[in-house]
């Protein structure tokens, strides 16, 4: 019974994870970084540019999600089994992140380039 929250809380950060997930891909594809992408056109500068800008405050909101659950299942005595299910979890909240900042910072930086090669 006293897993039970903590293992909501689990889900809910597993589901926001699978959410963000496509739209790093879409933003890789968008900027010419995905697999098989071509380079980013000059004309296709601006909106790609928006959807990075829009996609860094998405990595906000998923950050802050993430750690307004992560508090609260960290105020929880957990068991030993839900404990390592916990690390591993907290570790992959890290990794999908950082995976989102550098789509953002790899977008901006082919924007850059889309845009310097029209001057």
């Amino acid at each position: 019974e006293l897993a039970r929250r903590p293992k909501e809380l689990m889900d809910e950060i597993k589901a926001i994870m699978e959410e963000i997930e496509p739209k790093v891909a879409a933003l890789e594809a968008a900027s010419g970084k995905g697999d098989g992408a071509e380079a980013l056109k000059a004309e296709d500068a601006p909106a790609v540019k928006m959807q990075s800008d829009l996609f860094a405050k998405e990595i906000k909101e998923f950050s802050q999600a993430c750690v307004s659950r992560a508090t609260e299942v960290k105020q929880t005595k957990l068991p030993p089994m839900m404990h390592q299910e916990w690390t591993q979890l907290a570790q992959s909240i890290v990794q999908t992140k950082q995976k989102c900042e550098r789509a953002v910072t790899a977008a901006r930086i082919s924007v850059n380039k889309a845009l310097e090669s029209v001057r």
